[in-house]
């Protein structure tokens, strides 16, 4: 690092991929081709593969996992295809989820302490709650500490994670989740006698309409 510092600055320092530059004992295209051949024709594991190709299972193992074909159950039966989906686009569809996270005594738990010097684990130091927002596209992620469980919070944070995507040139246009209520009909937290469309008119214009 000190000679990459010497020699280049500050741009020196910046991460590298550690792949070598050679490769002259990794496997042809064609041998890799051959043995996901086999996978889809036979549906073997890493050891009946090793015998038929002869090549180490270890090898196998890692083309498959390379090759997102690693578990049988990912795949279709009768294609071998991997079963798996990315959007088509950034912002077409993003993945909401809230996390409540039990916050860890100051002087620490009983992991530090022992348990008998622990503080009284009944009585607890509350919680942090956070809604999570991950792209499916791009897997660009945002995180919003929020005061509670209720509507309001997570609408207050999809409003934020709207202005964050926004300002990197994602325009959402759904939103997934599984937390029902809470993350749904964003206008209830706001006026019980409001609707959907209230609530996705009072969402930032980077959210879709």
């Amino acid at each position: 690092m000190v000679r990459r510092y010497r020699a280049e600055g500050v741009a020196g320092l910046d991460d590298r991929s550690s792949r070598p530059l050679r490769s002259p004992r990794a496997l042809s295209q064609e041998r890799v081709e051959a043995i996901l051949a086999a996978r889809v024709a036979h549906r073997f594991g890493p050891h009946r593969l090793a015998y038929l190709t002869g090549h180490p299972r270890s090898t196998i193992s890692d083309i498959l996992e390379r090759a997102g074909m690693s578990r049988l159950d990912q795949e279709d039966m009768l294609t071998g295809a991997p079963l798996r989906y990315v959007a088509c686009h950034p912002g077409v569809l993003l993945h909401q989820d809230h996390k409540k996270l039990g916050r860890v005594p100051t002087a620490g738990g009983h992991r530090v302490l022992g348990r008998e010097r622990a503080p009284n684990r009944h009585r607890g130091d509350g919680y942090d709650h956070l809604e999570v927002f991950v792209d499916d596209a791009t897997r660009l992620g945002f995180v919003a500490l929020v005061d509670d469980e209720r509507p309001a919070s997570a609408v207050a944070a999809l409003s934020e994670a709207a202005v964050f995507f926004a300002e990197r040139g994602v325009r959402i246009e759904r939103v997934l989740t599984d937390n029902g209520i809470q993350s749904g009909c964003a206008s209830i937290a706001h006026d019980p006698a409001g609707s959907c469309e209230d609530a996705e008119a009072r969402l930032p214009s980077a959210v879709a309409q």
